[in-house]
C-alpha cells in the first residue's frame, strides 16, 4: 500500500511539474498572453458566423422581398454556423482524448 501511494505521489509531482507555468521577469504568466490571443480569436469566429449570416439573409429579404424571415432565418444559420466554429476551433487546440486508464504497477 505504501509503495503505491509513494508511486501516485511521484507520478503527480511529474505531471505537477510538466504544467507549472512559467513565469516572466515582471511576475506575470507567460501564458496571459496567448489565452487572451485564443479567446479573441473564438470570439471573433463566433461573431463572424453570426454577421455573415445576417447580411445573406439580409440580401435575401431585400431581392426576394420576404422581410423579415430571411435575416431571421439567416441569423438562425449564422448562429449555428458559428457555433460550429467554436466547437471546431477547441477540438483541434485541446488534442486527442486520453486513454483509458492504466492499471496500478506490478
Amino acid at each position: 500500500m505504501a509503495a503505491r501511494l509513494r508511486h501516485i505521489d511521484a507520478r503527480l509531482s511529474e505531471i505537477r511539474s510538466d504544467r507549472a507555468p512559467t513565469k516572466e521577469p515582471g511576475g506575470r504568466l507567460a501564458a496571459d498572453g496567448s489565452a487572451m490571443a485564443r479567446g479573441m480569436k473564438l470570439v471573433s469566429e463566433f461573431v463572424a458566423g453570426i454577421a455573415a449570416g445576417g447580411i445573406l439573409g439580409w440580401l435575401i429579404d431585400r431581392y426576394a422581398g420576404i422581410q423579415p424571415f430571411g435575416l431571421l432565418i439567416g441569423l438562425m444559420f449564422g448562429f449555428a454556423a458559428g457555433l460550429r466554429n467554436l466547437y471546431r476551433a477547441t477540438q483541434s487546440q485541446s488534442g486527442p482524448p486520453p486513454g483509458p486508464p492504466q492499471g496500478p504497477p506490478g
